[in-house]
């Protein structure tokens, strides 16, 4: 059977979900086989420095995530290949996340028991510095987990783009579902909803205003 370059439409998508949430056993592996080429690709295209394997395990995981909890697609708001999208940039993003948490553990240690004074810390690698780091870290990710804990379930799409440096409204505008607007009206939604947001983020992490 070969592979489709191309997702189904979304009336095809919406049949799809409706088959998975009615427990439909082929549903699962119908899914995979519609969209885990197109989506996959979508990812590299618009994360050129992704490499193929973070890209496929993205769409992996954003297509596992919807096979355990369908209900979390909305097909009132959205199309399916959409609401994909969506969920494969956040987990791109959640494993880059891992992997330089990963990466920066890794350097610290090796960066020790690679001085010169085995056995000793240097100054800049002492453990508790480390473990500060390590703190700020993970206090940075609370920050961002209580705002999304705020958020209603359709600006969360938005709080993901932000974090991922995203700057197209348009890009915006088709996560939140107010793509079909005005350009000029739904340049303005977007704005005030990013504004919020940050705002909300800056509160969050101790900043005034």
């Amino acid at each position: 059977m070969t592979v489709p370059l191309t997702p189904p439409s979304p009336e095809e998508g919406r049949r799809l979900h409706q088959r998975l949430w009615q427990g439909d056993p082929l549903a699962k592996s119908d899914l995979a086989f519609a969209y885990l080429r197109s989506l996959t690709d979508w990812l590299r295209e618009h994360n050129r420095r992704a490499s193929e394997h973070d890209c496929t395990q993205a769409a992996e995981d954003a297509l596992l995530g919807l096979m355990k909890n369908p209900q979390t697609f909305d097909p009132q708001r959205t199309e399916l290949f959409a609401y994909l999208k969506m969920a494969a940039r956040r987990d791109l993003i959640n494993l880059w996340r891992r992997e330089h948490r990963h990466q920066r553990r890794r350097s610290d240690w090796e960066s020790v028991e690679n001085h010169p004074e085995a056995g000793k810390c240097p100054r800049e690698e002492d453990p508790v510095l480390r473990l500060c780091r390590a703190e700020d870290l993970a206090a940075s990710e609370a920050v961002v987990a209580a705002v999304r804990e705020r958020l209603p379930e359709a600006e969360r799409p938005v709080l993901d783009l932000i974090l991922s440096g995203e700057r197209k409204n348009s890009v915006y505008a088709e996560a939140y579902g107010v793509a079909h607007l005005p350009p000029e009206e739904r340049d303005r939604v977007v704005n005030r909803l990013k504004d919020k947001i940050k705002h909300q983020l800056k509160r969050a992490g101790g900043g005034r205003g």
